[in-house]
């Protein structure tokens, strides 16, 4: 058995099976996200976070590092989630990012730092290349993930990717967008009133459907602030031997995972 298999070769092992193993990509409530630093310039600018907001292309971003694989998003739930809310997407408008551009005053060429751990480089080179259309020449900032914590928790950065697993209520990844949270530094540090009340209501209410309106709005704010941009769902990947039997995938992105119904405690081998 094996997981995190090279996205190309699922891609191919999807497309044509290998009749000697088994390749399943299923979904969580998961996301990966492009954080804007708001506690310094540039990107303290609205417009020119609006700017990146426009030019950033999901499904382009999508193909070339998940071959398609992932779930471009503007939130992290899974489509068939309770709290995948109605609210539409940003759509891709690189005349649009422009314009926002130029409000910004920013002059051609403004560098922006994106930290980076090695194993992201080619998602970096993605994004730059996407935002080099707009007028912003990114710069790599490539660490270990000792230094990217780092770096992160001091906003050392202009940019960077998170990701977010076991999502299991909206308060979680949302949370995190008021300078009272601790991890307030993954969303760079984004801090409104308006969000902080609607936050609270949240947290207060028990009601599923006026909660859901409720992060219906902190989710329209987000996009018009360009609090956070959320990219995609990642797609998990475990694969494994036919002669592997009585194992069920998709109950978390981990094979060791073990719970009451499935995992590796009801495998065997038929060998």
């Amino acid at each position: 058995m094996a997981e995190e298999l090279p996205m190309a070769d699922v891609k191919n092992l999807v497309a044509t099976p290998d009749p000697n193993f088994t390749v399943s990509v299923y979904y969580i409530n998961s996301g990966e996200r492009l954080v804007l630093n708001h506690t310094r310039a540039p990107l303290d600018n609205k417009d020119a976070r609006l700017a990146v907001q426009a030019a950033f292309d999901r499904d382009q971003y999508n193909e070339a590092i998940f071959f398609g694989l992932g779930q471009p998003h503007n939130q992290p739930f899974t489509p068939d989630n309770v709290w995948r809310l109605d609210v539409p997407g940003v759509p891709v408008d690189l005349t649009k990012a422009k314009e926002y551009f130029a409000a910004s005053g920013l002059p051609e060429g403004t560098p922006l730092k994106f930290l980076l751990m090695a194993n992201q480089k080619d998602k970096g080179e993605v994004i730059q290349a996407m935002l080099g259309q707009v007028g912003f020449a990114v710069e790599f900032d490539i660490v270990d993930s000792a230094a990217w914590n780092s770096k992160g928790r001091e906003y050392d950065y202009d940019l960077l990717l998170g990701t977010m697993t076991g999502i299991f209520d909206p308060d979680r990844p949302y949370g995190y967008l008021t300078a009272a949270s601790g991890s307030s530094w993954l969303v760079g540090g984004y801090d409104s009133e308006a969000m902080n009340t609607l936050l609270t209501q949240g947290r207060g209410e028990t009601d599923i459907a006026k909660r859901q309106e409720i992060y219906k709005q902190a989710l329209q704010l987000i996009q018009d602030d360009a609090a956070t941009i959320y990219a995609l769902g990642l797609p998990w990947v475990e694969a494994w031997q036919n002669y592997v039997k009585g194992y069920e995938p998709g109950t978390s992105p981990a094979l060791m995972m073990m719970d009451a119904s499935n995992g590796l405690n009801t495998t065997w081998l038929d060998k």
